[in-house]
């Protein structure tokens, strides 16, 4: 090998060494919800609620102020809680299963209660998020790239407000459809092995151009 050849060589490495930390970096900022996914991870089991006033009306699921099937949160039974859709967990939360409210931090909590929603069906009794302190409904906000908050509304959660005959009550437990084992937690496309092996081949494939020359 010329010496030119491996000047060529130690610089491709080197641009290969720079974009695989790049990338790692890049992935590691995209896991969790702003701060960092912890190290539990995706719950591989999820705490399943009752309706306090029907043990029969049960689910897992529970819903923001939107009332949408396709955006909520679980709890697992490790204490963590799991926003859906997608893969994030929130590092900043802890969950007193047994009075089912979720600490926040800093004074902050979310009751895990069963009512009806403010807006879509108007019958239906279901587990939502209510501010502990005011007692109104959680919005959740963000996602994708951008972090998760839980952020209070003006929308009451019933007037007058009393959790006497609505806070969840924990009725076993259920398998997390969307558990995946490893880190637990979702990565962007150029996350892991498969998506720094891309990047390496972006750049060796145009170095052996290069030395074909």
């Amino acid at each position: 090998m010329t010496g030119r050849r491996v000047g060529r060589w130690v610089i491709g490495a080197s641009s290969c060494a720079l974009l695989t930390v790049i990338v790692v970096s890049g992935c590691q900022q995209f896991n969790g919800i702003g701060n960092r996914t912890p190290a539990t991870g995706i719950p591989e089991r999820v705490v399943v609620w009752a309706d306090p006033t029907n043990a029969e009306s049960t689910g897992s699921s529970i819903r923001d102020a939107n009332n949408d099937e396709d955006r909520f949160i679980v709890v697992g039974t490790n204490g963590a809680v799991q926003f859906l859709p997608g893969q994030t967990v929130c590092d900043d939360c802890s969950v007193d299963i047994d009075n089912a409210v979720i600490d926040l931090g800093d004074g902050n909590s979310v009751d895990i209660r069963f009512g009806i929603g403010a807006v879509g069906d108007d019958t239906a009794r279901r587990p939502f998020m209510v501010d502990a302190a005011s007692g109104n409904f959680i919005q959740l906000v963000g996602g994708g790239s951008s972090p998760i908050t839980f952020q209070v509304t003006e929308q009451p959660f019933e007037d007058p407000d009393d959790d006497s005959d609505d806070r969840a009550v924990s009725a076993g437990d259920a398998s997390n459809g969307t558990a995946t084992t490893g880190s637990g937690a979702s990565q962007s496309g150029l996350c892991g092995v498969f998506g720094v092996l891309p990047v390496w081949a972006m750049v060796l494939v145009p170095a052996f151009f290069w030395r074909r020359r």
